[in-house]
């Protein structure tokens, strides 16, 4: 840096100025020195919530920008349909979409970001037929933000959740790990025994939830329960307003899984929907259907399995992808 000699006569004198002159010469001293009035050098701060595709121009005074990616969560699968006296698990919820964050020097990229939004996952259509494994809920579209043709976010969803089958889906798998692409939450995973599993919010904490399993209609015809879905992201504790909340599942004879909640505040997270109850075991009352994850990313829940005679639960779709750009200069 190029060095600046101050006159003397600039200098504040104790003596004989009073405090408004001696400040007025400090900041004449601070432009020589720095070619800005010290009283405009406070941060500025322009945050950008975009929900749509497009383009986004990098403000001119901007030094860096954090930028966060969410993807699309995933919809739950459907239930089975089958026999009376046979095992009929709930689909499996829907995972919730990822997470990934970056920040950047203004300098380091171009003057306009690309932007593009991952949808939610669609839930896995109802079984009509007799005697068939739930339909596979679809994954969640990828998130990612651009600078030109090169990638420099992205968030992808996880692996599609299951439909229902004759044994235990215990498992659903999470987003791919790395540098570009974000973790996210696991949906619930089913039983044949038990209640559908509760999807979570705790393998990313600052993510949405993922969505519970569809209930259970167990090999003596026992009926279960859908799972409780997975809350999104909350900064002021469990009960906090500001979550995505997470819900219930469904009841038996075919309750529906409820909604997974919206974000809360600005930069919040969407909680997982819940999974569907179980049909009866007549046949005569359809598996109930998962509930929607919450925007953003919240997955969705699993459909409640049938007997044969009525449909299925249809797995829940998963919430819309979101990206949040927080430029400060």
């Amino acid at each position: 840096m190029a060095r600046k000699n101050i006159e003397v006569g600039a200098t504040a004198d104790a003596g004989m100025d009073n405090p408004r002159a001696a400040y007025a010469k400090i900041n004449d001293n601070m432009k020589q020195l720095f070619g800005e009035d010290p009283t405009t050098l406070a941060e500025r701060i322009q945050i950008d919530v975009v929900t749509i595709s497009g383009d986004i121009a990098k403000p001119t005074w901007a030094r860096t920008v954090e930028m966060t990616a969410v993807s699309g969560g995933n919809g739950g699968g459907s239930g089975r349909r089958g026999a009376a006296l046979s095992a009929r698990s709930g689909g499996v919820g829907g995972s919730a979409g990822s997470l990934s964050i970056r920040t950047l020097n203004s300098f380091e990229i171009g003057s306009v970001l690309t932007i593009s939004i991952g949808a939610g996952g669609v839930g896995g259509a109802a079984i009509a037929v007799n005697d068939n494994n739930g339909n596979t809920g679809g994954q969640g579209g990828l998130t990612t933000i651009s600078d030109g043709a090169t990638v420099i976010v992205g968030a992808v969803a996880g692996n599609s959740s299951p439909g229902g089958f004759t044994a235990a889906v215990n498992v659903n798998g999470s987003a791919a790990g790395g540098a570009t692409f974000g973790t996210s939450n696991m949906g619930g995973g089913s039983s044949v025994t038990a209640a559908g599993g509760a999807g979570t919010a705790n393998q990313c904490g600052a993510g949405p939830g993922s969505g519970g399993s569809g209930g259970t209609l167990s090999a003596a015809d026992g009926a279960f329960i859908g799972g409780l879905s997975g809350n999104g992201f909350f900064i002021a504790g469990p009960n906090s307003p500001q979550r995505g909340a997470a819900v219930v599942g469904g009841a038996i004879n075919g309750g529906a899984g409820l909604n997974g909640g919206d974000k809360g505040w600005q930069r919040g997270m969407g909680g997982g929907g819940s999974g569907g109850g179980p049909g009866d075991t007549a046949g005569t009352i359809a598996g109930g259907n998962g509930g929607n994850g919450g925007f953003p990313g919240g997955g969705g829940g699993g459909g409640g399995p049938s007997t044969n005679g009525a449909n299925s639960g249809a797995g829940g779709n998963g919430g819309n992808g979101i990206v949040y750009l927080i430029w400060r200069g």
